[in-house]
């Protein structure tokens, strides 16, 4: 007996991310890390277009973060509350999951659909951080030289 091979790829089981698991990453990751996760809770969804508008987003806005924080004098630097800008942020990442992405997720959870694990969480901070480095010690570089 012969068996027959299938030309479609192997799927993995569609997961998403929870509004506390973004919201962590948001948080140790920068804006880009927690969008990341709202763009693939998108793609589980079914809105790649937005899915990608949202990647751009994060892009963007880590981006422009840095290029703020690279012109904002040090005495001023100094004299702000240091968590106020990581906070701010990821309160607007958190809020949209929260309001635009819970509701349909849940549905999703209700029939089936697994919340990612913890590691794999970890492990995407851990990869942001490790691509945002470069950047990040590329600013530091430019913040001192300009001052």
């Amino acid at each position: 007996m012969e068996t027959e091979a299938t030309d479609t790829p192997l799927e993995k089981p569609l997961q998403v991310w929870t509004s506390m698991q973004i919201s962590l990453a948001a948080y140790l990751s920068g804006p880009l890390g927690g969008c990341y996760l709202v763009s693939q809770n998108c793609k589980a969804l079914g809105k790649e277009s937005l899915s990608k508008k949202i990647l751009l987003w994060g892009l963007l806005s880590t981006f422009i973060l840095m290029g703020i924080l690279l012109f904002i004098p040090a005495t001023l630097i100094e004299k702000f509350p240091k968590m106020v800008i990581p906070i701010a942020y990821t309160a607007v990442i958190s809020t949209y999951a929260e309001v635009y992405q819970k509701g349909p997720l849940r549905e999703l959870m209700e029939r089936g659909i697994k919340k990612r694990s913890f590691f794999k969480l970890v492990l995407t901070i851990l990869g942001f951080l490790i691509i945002q480095a470069p950047l990040i010690f590329l600013f530091g570089f430019l913040g001192a030289y300009l001052t």
